[in-house]
């Protein structure tokens, strides 16, 4: 007798400021099966405290309207569910806003205009531990480990192997993941996987450094938990 494996849901939470957005992102999430949703909210702090409360999978934060309050929302969401990925929402794809919601903490990024499909496909990666990349981001990633003189006592690359060294200079120079896969003789989803842990070496990169912690991460701490 065969016993159909029940799939657990991926469960979202949403923190965007656009109505119209956000709406339409939860009607999205809510409708389509292996999806849950969480939290959908334009308060952030109602999003970090429904986070430390429920541990979403996933995690869209909107990085439009105040781009400081994304930064600091994805630090502190962060900080309190180490495990959750974290997906940057732009609306345009901005190579300076992402590189710095990556370093703050996302795991990746997502066009609010990309169609329906792959809005669900991109937070299925995610959530399988697969993330994308631009050029303009592999370069900024390169720069940020070899214009460091922290790095530089370590080795030119810093905590990057050699192998990520390379599949991010194939990304500078323009190339797709299926020739970044053949290049390198690896299958498409382990480029996806790469790049996620390139993502969290760079994070740890940009810890090693040191920040002032957040407004929003002081506040948080007065929650309850």
């Amino acid at each position: 007798m065969n016993v159909e494996k029940k799939v657990t849901p991926i469960q979202v939470s949403i923190y965007e400021d656009n109505c119209s957005f956000l709406d339409s992102f939860s009607d999205l999430i809510r409708c389509t099966e292996g999806f849950e949703l969480c939290t959908a909210t334009h308060d952030p702090f109602r999003l970090l405290q429904d986070c430390r409360e429920k541990n979403p999978d996933v995690v869209l934060v909107d990085m439009n309207i105040n781009e400081q309050l994304g930064i600091e929302t994805i630090r502190t969401v962060r900080n309190h569910c180490p495990e959750t990925n974290i997906m940057a929402l732009i609306a345009f794809e901005d190579s300076d806003r992402i590189f710095h919601a990556l370093c703050a903490g996302a795991n990746g990024y997502l066009l609010k205009k990309s169609p329906l499909k792959q809005i669900l496909c991109t937070i299925e990666k995610l959530h399988r531990g697969g993330s994308l990349i631009s050029g303009n981001i592999a370069q900024k990633t390169l720069g940020f480990f070899t214009n460091r003189p922290f790095f530089k006592k370590e080795k030119k690359y810093g905590q990057l192997s050699p192998f990520e060294v390379n599949l991010l200079k194939n990304f500078t120079m323009g190339d797709s993941y299926k020739m970044v896969a053949d290049a390198n003789l690896i299958r498409i989803e382990s480029v996806f996987l790469a790049i996620y842990h390139v993502y969290k070496k760079l994070q740890n990169g940009f810890k090693e450094i040191g920040r002032p912690i957040s407004r929003i991460h002081q506040q948080s701490l007065l929650l309850p938990g």
